[in-house]
């Protein structure tokens, strides 16, 4: 069972304590991100109370979400491509060493029968 942690998180000078199985640099991250965030927006939209701020803050954090989840998406449909063209030519390459195998062993027999033949004489 992960162990929690309580957090003492202040964002906009408001104390908060957060239970987390985070770390508590992962939360000393976050904590400092969301109190930028909400100063900045606190700024930008002027008489904007701390919940509409606090609420604007969370819209723009679900719509990054959002994005990364799509862009995540992109990503793994991507690698999937790329693991089924590997895939392919790794086939291509076994086929081709199966081939190169096939007229090595004839050029050896090839040698070996020419090595056989009489030789004439003049």
């Amino acid at each position: 069972m992960t162990q929690k942690l309580r957090y003492k998180a202040i964002v906009d000078g408001v104390c908060y304590i957060i239970i987390s199985s985070e770390t508590k640099e992962h939360l000393n991250m976050v904590t400092q991100i969301a109190d930028e965030q909400f100063c900045t927006l606190k700024q930008k939209v002027k008489g904007a109370s701390g919940e509409q701020t606090a609420i604007l803050l969370a819209i723009n954090a679900i719509n990054d979400q959002l994005k990364k989840q799509a862009s995540n998406i992109i990503l793994i449909k991507k690698n999937e491509g790329l693991k089924n063209q590997l895939l392919a030519a790794q086939k291509q390459i076994t086929s081709l060493e199966m081939e190169l195998e096939l007229v090595n062993q004839k050029a050896k027999e090839r040698i070996i029968e020419k090595q056989l033949e009489p030789v004439n004489d003049l």
